[in-house]
């Protein structure tokens, strides 16, 4: 892929996934080619993000890598700082295609282990670990010539006094007849950084009308063309639809779930995605979710 290509290629990437992807997933950085620290939300515990960008080509001509991506770097929670950083660290070794996403052990000696307090460092392992992994990927399955691709763009997408949620949107082309779209999204209890578990695994059975009705209404439910869905059986993979394995996170007054392509369905549905609020999902959330609602901002009191 030419390098002037490339630019105007990913500027159209990141316009056509924006609209695209649910608006509530933007993060909160300043948009920049330039390094900017982002001071946002509450004090004392608002942790400063730095944005950082760049673009480069792994093998020129051929391959191509983009990020703009929100990193912690100052404030007083250093907890959480670090929570952050390693879970960034644990995605981008994801997007490596030259490493088997099921292999646990691979996925753990190509992870990111150094300093959580330096994002250049992090950020500066990972393009190795992308160079590396793109060669070994267009040789193992014969095409050495193979036109490949990675966008990624991510940050802090909501913060309370009591929590803040992070999220990472992914385009990527590694062979096949389509592009591959991931998204990622958890969130983090500013007391000690602990990634909180959202909804009681034991109660997503009892979810799952909810669930339904929000994905039918919110994302399926299309006049367009003069059809709509009315059936959410015509499309999914079966009729208990899971809890999001990367996406599922604090934003606001709702809790979002957001899939990745062909998690629940097949790819050409997109990235499924719908929000229920807290006042409905009450019942179903886990006493650690529970205890980081922030409190309505008419009566006072906890949602």
């Amino acid at each position: 892929m030419k390098k002037a290509g490339f630019y105007l290629g990913f500027g159209l990437v990141l316009l056509a996934f924006y609209a695209a992807s649910c608006t509530h997933r933007r993060a909160s950085a300043v948009r920049s080619n330039d390094q900017k620290t982002v001071r946002r939300g509450l004090k004392p515990d608002t942790i400063g993000f730095r944005t950082l960008t760049d673009t480069f080509a792994v093998r020129p001509g051929l391959d191509s890598v983009g990020y703009e991506l929100s990193l912690p770097i100052g404030g007083g929670n250093r907890a959480v700082r670090d929570s952050l950083t390693r879970y960034v660290a644990e995605i981008l070794v994801k997007l490596n295609p030259g490493i088997l996403g099921t292999d646990t052990e691979q996925l753990r000696r190509h992870t990111y282990h150094g300093p959580l307090s330096d994002p250049n460092a992090v950020l500066d392992y990972y393009k190795k670990e992308f160079q590396k992994g793109f060669v070994a990927w267009a040789n193992e399955v014969g095409r050495t010539t193979l036109q490949q691709y990675l966008y990624f763009w991510g940050g802090k997408t909501w913060e309370s006094a009591k929590a803040i949620s992070y999220g990472i949107s992914v385009e990527c082309y590694f062979g096949g007849a389509h592009p591959e779209y991931l998204s990622y999204g958890a969130t983090f209890r500013k007391s000690d950084g602990k990634r909180v578990q959202i909804i009681d695994a034991t109660k997503v059975k009892a979810l799952q009308k909810l669930m339904r009705e929000a994905l039918l209404k919110q994302y399926f439910e299309d006049s367009e063309g003069g059809h709509v869905l009315n059936e959410l059986d015509e499309v999914l993979y079966g009729p208990f639809i899971p809890l999001p394995r990367e996406g599922l996170y604090l934003q606001g007054s709702d809790v979002i779930f957001e899939y990745a392509q062909g998690e629940i369905c097949p790819d050409v549905y997109g990235l499924p995605f719908f929000s229920l609020p807290y006042r409905r999902l009450r019942p179903f959330m886990t006493r650690e979710a529970l205890d980081l609602l922030p409190p309505d901002s008419k009566t006072g009191k906890v949602q």
